[in-house]
């Protein structure tokens, strides 16, 4: 499966270069980088509950985009550059699009709060994410640390013993090479993950 990790590429890298230079095109999560580990809300959401169905579903530029379950995965990973993190993949079934989306947290399972990107002093509070929208080209777009809560993914709901998160997220993310940028909306997710 094609997961795509953070890339904050200069100009001369080429696509597939900023992709392998950031830990991508395998399954290894790729980076994690800018956010605000908030977690306001802790704790489990009575008022939003997991369900079986899995699914991650967005809008780019109002465009939707949806992946199938067997497209999906999530995990709490522990790359050595940057702690442990929830990390959330998908794939179209072309494998042309992709989207990752990575938060740090410091337990076992992901927490019920809203994570912001921000240039933060302490990693553990970091969130990325990137979405390439055509992998045949340079069009992927990462989120941007320097353009503060500019991207906010919210985890609804929690089920520690099934081990499945539930949540939302939307933004703005910024291709390095070009400075373009995607609108995020819409995007939903309920998804089991491995430990």
């Amino acid at each position: 499966m094609l997961s795509v990790g953070l890339f904050n590429a200069c100009e001369k890298d080429t696509f597939e270069e900023a992709i392998a230079n950031a830990g991508g095109l395998d399954n290894n999560g790729g980076g994690n980088n800018g956010g605000d580990n908030g977690g306001e809300d802790g704790g489990e959401n009575p008022t939003d509950s997991v369900s079986s169905s899995i699914y991650l579903d967005f809008k780019a530029d109002g465009n939707s985009v949806s992946f199938d379950s067997a497209n999906i995965s999530a995990a709490i990973r522990e790359p050595e550059q940057v702690g442990k993190g929830f990390y959330l993949m998908g794939t179209s079934a072309d494998g042309k699009k992709a989207l990752n989306l990575n938060i740090s947290i410091n337990g076992d399972d992901p927490v019920v709060g809203t994570y912001t990107n921000f240039v933060a002093a302490d990693l553990s509070k970091m969130i990325a994410g990137t979405y390439i929208n055509d992998a045949s080209s340079s069009d992927g777009y990462a989120t941007d640390p320097q353009d503060n809560k500019t991207f906010t993914i919210k985890i609804t709901a929690v089920d520690t013993q099934n081990k499945i998160a539930k949540g939302t997220f939307s933004g703005k993310m910024t291709n390095a090479m070009s400075g373009n940028s995607v609108q995020i909306t819409d995007g939903k997710f309920n998804v089991s993950y491995a430990q």
